[in-house]
């Protein structure tokens, strides 16, 4: 099956990946953005951007709310992405500037992280960061989370819980994409028309790809990665 958002409309819907029947809807809110789906194919998780600034859970075999993960800084969260083992899921929020890390034994926020130390307590944004999208190394080891705003990336060491590096990027870096084998990290930057590619390992960019068209958005990679 495949799952689709619908910003304008604020539904999920669930098609079949073969005949691409429609075959199950439900109301999320006002624009609806990122789906992650858990590695047993049984629930799944998107992002309620605008109405409640909440995670909605949903079970895809009834296509029904089942949950909803919240928390007063969680304002507008849009990025999200399940930890390869499945143990945790995290989600980044553009105008509270945090990164929520939850567990999906419970559904409970495990450790809420500002992406920079001058973001308040509370979470109030003062347009600097917006953090976007969030993609994970395959030991689970780091986070790499684009921010649109800072134009750059920052590294979250799952371990200690902590935002370890801030990489520079394009302007306004968008959905970011890690190699199955780990080794880069691409960034696609929708404001200067390139993307970004960072060597995992070293945490540093090695290659700026420009002209690649016009306001890139999302990248990803074949199965074998090449």
């Amino acid at each position: 099956y495949f799952y689709v958002s619908l910003i304008q409309e604020g539904y999920l819907e669930k098609y079949d990946v073969r005949t691409y029947e429609k075959l199950g809807r439900v109301y999320i809110g006002a624009s609806p953005a990122h789906i992650v789906i858990s590695n047993d194919g049984t629930k799944g998780y998107i992002t309620d951007f605008v109405t409640s600034g909440s995670i909605k859970v949903f079970d895809t075999q009834t296509m029904s709310i089942t949950g909803n993960i919240t928390e007063f800084r969680m304002n507008r969260p849009h990025g999200l992405r399940l930890t390869h083992n499945g143990q945790y899921l995290l989600a980044s929020t553009q105008i509270s500037y945090m990164l929520f890390v939850i567990r999906t034994s419970d559904n409970k926020n495990e450790n809420v992280v500002p992406v920079d130390a001058t973001v308040p307590p509370n979470g109030s944004g003062t347009s600097n960061f917006y953090p976007y999208q969030v993609a994970i190394t395959p030991d689970d080891r780091y986070a790499f989370v684009s921010c649109r705003k800072s134009n750059d990336v920052r590294v979250f060491d799952m371990q200690t819980r902590q935002f370890v590096r801030t990489i520079a990027a394009g302007l306004n870096s968008l959905a970011l994409e890690i190699s199955p084998d780990g080794n880069w990290c691409y960034v696609p930057n929708q404001g200067s028309n390139s993307v970004t590619v960072i060597d995992v390992h070293t945490m540093t960019v090695i290659k700026t790809i420009p002209n690649i068209g016009a306001q890139p958005h999302k990248i990803d990679f074949t199965e074998d990665g090449h």
